[in-house]
């Protein structure tokens, strides 16, 4: 394992009345109450170009394996600075061999590009939602109610031996199968509907198992935020109780912009 000190980096931020000439001022006091990734290395302190901070903490030159563990301390020293200003996210374990590097490869080149898409994030939020069904058993039950043909496939096996009906129980489980995602799909292009409107920007991500029904990440200009969740309080309460709805935010932008740091 290498020893080689590095700079893990978490976000990058505009640093209001900073105008450091010199490449890599480091600034060793950061008002936040974390600590960085590594516990080894606990204390954050600014990288700085111009009116351009890096958040880092210092760190060997490894790659950190993707757990919870790490992503979430990775997430919440974003957060933190989020508190006060807009961020542009790094991408999870981006590690950089100096300060002298930061600035001479990340943010003296990029920027013009750092400070338009900090223009553009200003306002905006990113919020996270995912819907589940409560009850499973429930809506397959109602599935079945719903659909002539299934009964129909039920009743008939129901009334011979199980050792003669493998195929037909294969069937009904086919067909239930089809109208659970269809209701799936139907209850995902709702939900999506009503939001889309509010927002500039969604995100659709996988659904995990059956329970599952939406999972998308949404950006709002924050002068739509009180409208969004009005809708989606209004979501909420016409499900009548069949749906949970967890909803996050804000959240760093990870959906919507992320900055990728390729070291030569």
């Amino acid at each position: 394992m290498t020893t080689q000190p590095g700079k893990y980096m978490y976000c990058i931020f505009e640093l209001p009345g900073s105008n450091a000439q010199s490449p890599g001022e480091v600034r060793s006091v950061l008002p936040l109450e974390l600590a960085g990734i590594d516990p080894s290395y606990p204390s954050l302190s600014l990288v700085v170009f111009q009116d351009l901070a890096c958040v880092v903490s210092d760190t060997t030159l490894k790659e950190y394996p993707v757990t919870r563990e790490y992503s979430l301390a990775h997430q919440r020293v974003i957060e933190s600075v989020m508190k006060d200003y807009p961020v542009l996210p790094i991408a999870f374990s981006t590690v950089a061999v100096s300060e002298q590097a930061i600035v001479e490869k990340v943010l003296q080149p990029r920027y013009e590009e750092f400070k338009n898409l900090l223009r553009w994030v200003s306002d905006k939020i990113e919020v996270g939602l995912k819907v589940y069904w409560k009850q499973l058993d429930g809506v397959f039950q109602k599935l079945v109610e719903e659909s002539q043909e299934i009964r129909t496939l039920k009743e008939t096996i129901s009334s011979k031996p199980p050792t003669a009906t493998y195929f037909e129980r294969i069937k009904v489980g086919e067909k239930v199968k089809e109208a659970f995602e269809r209701k799936k799909k139907e209850l995902q292009e709702r939900i999506l509907e009503a939001l889309k409107p509010h927002a500039l920007e969604v995100k659709a991500n996988s659904t995990y198992g059956d329970a599952m029904v939406f999972n998308a990440a949404f950006f709002v200009k924050k002068e739509n935020e009180t409208r969004f969740d009005q809708v989606l309080n209004e979501l909420a309460a016409g499900s009548n109780g069949n749906l949970q709805f967890k909803y996050v935010g804000p959240v760093p932008p990870f959906n919507f912009v992320t900055v990728r740091i390729r070291w030569e």
